[in-house]
């Protein structure tokens, strides 16, 4: 018997507390720390979190069939289908170009295509890059938002609600990171637009992975190579080049918030897949 049945409704806000007390505790050293450079290995660490606790409680709450969907999930390619591999590494450099269009109309001055160009024509530097992205943002955190939390959430308040509430706690759960010197959130400072924005744009992308993973049959694989895209283009974009200007996150945020309206809008809030609308 699977046991996820009995204690799911409660046993998600039990892997929201594990998430934040595990990963605060990490990242506290990193706050306390005055080396010349922030402490990358704590910032990476406690950035694995969720996915360690996708796993633990996966394993603490579900049975062997369970399991070995949840690791199914995580590798099958086929799932997904090609044309929602399209989506997930066509959507989001549409989604920087039009950002960049748009700032530009209203004024502002887009981040360096130039400094672009020159990342991608670095072989060694874009493998790096790729590597990093995969790891640190993709598998360090789908194994437990949506791998983990998503379908419980889904299941008690449907499809968009679920992905307000995920976005939300998982925004709030990076606060520590705006204490730390010398990374983006850290230049940024807590009381900021910039952290009102970066908020903004967790919640706003929560429904964009929702609406991925419930058309790609629960693919957790998709949500990590969604995560991946979405890091990727804006370390080529802006990331090398220091934070992001927040009249541009601003508009950037902005789009996908208008992208979270037209996928509700085509495909239903209840599910974000066109059935069950």
């Amino acid at each position: 018997m699977d046991r996820t049945t009995r204690p799911e409704g409660a046993t998600v806000w039990r892997f929201f507390a594990a998430i934040y007390a595990a990963s605060w505790l990490i990242w506290l050293p990193a706050i306390l720390w005055h080396g010349e450079e922030p402490n990358l290995a704590l910032i990476v660490l406690g950035a694995s979190v969720p996915s360690a606790m996708g796993i633990l409680f996966t394993y603490l709450t579900r049975d062997r069939k369970g399991r070995r969907d949840f690791w199914f999930r995580v590798a099958d390619v086929r799932r997904i289908g090609w044309r929602w591999l399209v989506v997930i590494f066509g959507l989001f450099p549409l989604v920087n170009g039009i950002s960049i269009l748009m700032f530009s109309f209203l004024g502002g001055i887009p981040p360096s295509l130039a400094d672009a160009d020159e990342t991608l024509m670095n072989p060694g530097l874009m493998l790096q890059i790729i590597l990093a992205n995969l790891i640190i943002s993709g598998f360090s955190e789908e194994l437990g938002w949506r791998g983990y939390a998503l379908d419980r959430l889904q299941r008690r308040w449907g499809a968009l609600a679920a992905s307000l509430v995920l976005g939300t706690v998982h925004g709030l759960g990076d606060l520590p990171l705006f204490f730390i010197p010398g990374i983006t959130q850290g230049e940024m400072g807590l009381f900021s637009t910039g952290a009102l924005v970066f908020l903004l744009g967790s919640v706003a992308g929560a429904v964009v992975f929702t609406w991925v993973y419930n058309n790609t049959q629960r693919s957790i694989l998709a949500a990590i190579l969604l995560h991946f895209m979405i890091n990727l283009c804006l370390d080529i974009l802006v990331g090398l080049q220091g934070a992001m200007p927040t009249g541009f996150s601003a508009v950037y945020t902005g789009v996908i918030i208008l992208l979270d309206v037209l996928i509700v809008a085509v495909w239903g809030a209840r599910t974000l897949t066109g059935r069950h609308r």
